[in-house]
């Protein structure tokens, strides 16, 4: 089933993907009804739990866990509000730590990394300490996807080698692992690696796809009640792929 989603995101010349926020040219939505249903088989056969109104979804690359990359995707299927149709955008980001927490974490039992699979509740709108603004003077509160849900499932590199080993068990516990963008100013310059932006947190490139990623969820119906918990189902990129990975 999954080899037909192969080739249906593809690469555009800014570096984003199909349905991020830097390629507004036509044909940027993924189209509706087609990805979305793709996307519930998947949740049905890996264990999520498909919402009606907006989902929140990760696919993970491990072919190079310590190269500091964002070479995963992060994505939503939402309803369109005006036309009812469920769109699907994708955006580059992490799933993973970077190489510095990974590096530097070994001594109190490793970063930690989510686990493949559904994580259900895990996350409240919130606020994100962001980025400076551009004289210096104070931080950027951004609003972002705050671990203060139900407990996260996750496994925590003890050897530093960004993959996970027999020995590393999935546990669930309350550790702060967010949802936020990597962006370090509204210049239009990301980072390219994931520095100090990621210690276990979903982290999005771009400052551009954050603010249309956050945008759909704080307008939707659910975004707009108080005390909403958003979900999030995390694949790897075997069980999923986009064809950009």
């Amino acid at each position: 089933m999954f080899a037909l989603i192969k080739n249906l995101f593809t690469k555009v010349s800014s570096g984003g993907i199909i349905g991020s926020a830097a390629n507004q040219a036509v044909g940027s939505v993924v189209e509706a009804t087609n990805y979305a249903q793709i996307l519930r088989e998947a949740y049905a056969e890996y264990g999520g739990i498909w919402d009606d109104e907006i989902n929140i979804f990760g696919i993970r690359n491990k072919e190079n866990p310590l190269g500091d990359s964002f070479d995963d995707i992060i994505g939503v299927c939402y309803v369109d509000p005006t036309s009812g149709e469920e769109i699907v955008r994708a955006y580059r980001g992490t799933t993973d730590p970077g190489v510095k927490a990974i590096k530097t974490q070994t001594n109190i039992g490793g970063a930690s990394h989510m686990a493949l699979g559904p994580q259900i509740d895990i996350w409240v709108l919130g606020a994100h300490k962001g980025p400076k603004r551009a004289d210096g003077s104070q931080f950027i509160i951004d609003p972002a996807l705050i671990a203060l849900g139900n407990s996260q499932r996750l496994w925590q590199d003890k050897n530093g080698d960004g993959k996970k080993q027999a020995d590393e068990t999935e546990v669930d516990k309350w550790d702060g692992l967010n949802c936020h963008c990597a962006s370090s100013n509204y210049s239009g310059k990301d980072s390219e690696k994931i520095l100090t932006y990621s210690y276990g947190c979903q982290v999005i490139q771009s400052r551009r796809d954050w603010d249309e990623f956050i945008g759909i969820i704080t307008r939707s119906n659910k975004g707009k009640k108080k005390k909403s918990k958003f979900s999030y189902m995390l694949f790897d990129k075997n069980q999923l792929s986009l064809g950009v990975m």
